[in-house]
């Protein structure tokens, strides 16, 4: 099989053997030096490989994410609401309606088919619940400090803050004089106001010693009707994982009481 061409100098015809392809030849008619044609391989082609249409990528990648964030969405929905009825199961329901200063819980007694006398002679109140430092009196060196005071006598010395609460106590009789003991001050087994949190804690209460005196404590007080008189029992300062807590005072410390008070406040309602 010979091969058929024609010289690119002049467009003379030519023809060579199959086996001068790729070789160099010289035109008879011109000398014009040219390459004879080599052989042409054509390679087979692989099909194209079909590429993925707009819909196809959503069908395949949008719809998966989709439906992952639609489930997400209603886990974490789910879970915020359990976590809000939990969180207001655990609260009392002075609690929900407003803070410490407006009346956590009023003294009450439990209902029975007679009450007591008793059971309307004084009204409780808590009105505050506070992280800070006490008014105190060194009384070996007869120094009054408190946090605002200029001499500091207190942080240098101690640099603990406390947990501060505030009570009022009213005698809500028209004819009776009533007598009590400040809870702040009480010494009796009996007498002793407890504070404890949801995690089982009890904090200890701080009393007057030899050489502290706490001030803005009642201790032996008589109040006629329609008097009023504060007290403030000094406790220690709360773990701050607790969230909610519970204080018990003594009927013991007012005449003729039959029952305890209860307050109940969380973590939130503290001031700082």
């Amino acid at each position: 099989m010979s091969i058929a061409g024609n010289c690119p100098g002049c467009g003379h015809a030519f023809r060579f053997p199959e086996s001068a392809r790729g070789q160099s030849a010289r035109c008879k008619t011109c000398g014009e030096q040219f390459c004879v044609p080599p052989r042409v391989v054509v390679l087979e082609q692989s099909p194209a490989r079909p590429r993925l249409s707009a819909f196809g990528y959503v069908r395949w990648v949008g719809v998966p994410l989709i439906a992952l964030a639609f489930f997400g969405w209603i886990a974490a929905h789910l879970a915020v609401r359990a976590f809000t009825k939990h969180q207001q199961a655990d609260q009392p329901a002075d609690q929900q309606l407003g803070s410490v200063a407006r009346r956590i819980r009023e003294a009450e007694h439990a209902p029975a088919a007679v009450q007591p006398a008793a059971a309307q002679l004084v009204k409780v109140e808590l009105i505050q619940a506070r992280i800070g430092l006490p008014r105190i009196k060194f009384v070996l060196e007869d120094v009054v400090a408190d946090e605002d005071g200029p001499s500091g006598e207190y942080y240098r010395r101690t640099g603990t803050k406390r947990l501060l609460v505030r009570l009022a106590i009213t005698n809500v009789t028209q004819n009776r004089v009533i007598h009590l003991k400040g809870w702040g001050q009480s010494w009796g087994f009996d007498e002793r106001a407890t504070l404890t949190d949801e995690l089982g804690n009890r904090y200890l209460a701080f009393r007057n010693d030899l050489r502290v005196h706490f001030l803005d404590q009642l201790e032996n007080v008589t109040l006629a009707p329609g008097q009023s008189a504060e007290d403030l029992i000094v406790f220690e300062r709360p773990l701050d994982q607790a969230q909610s807590f519970v204080l018990i005072l003594p009927h013991a410390n007012v005449e003729e009481a039959k029952e305890d008070w209860k307050f109940q406040f969380t973590h939130q309602q503290i001031k700082r």
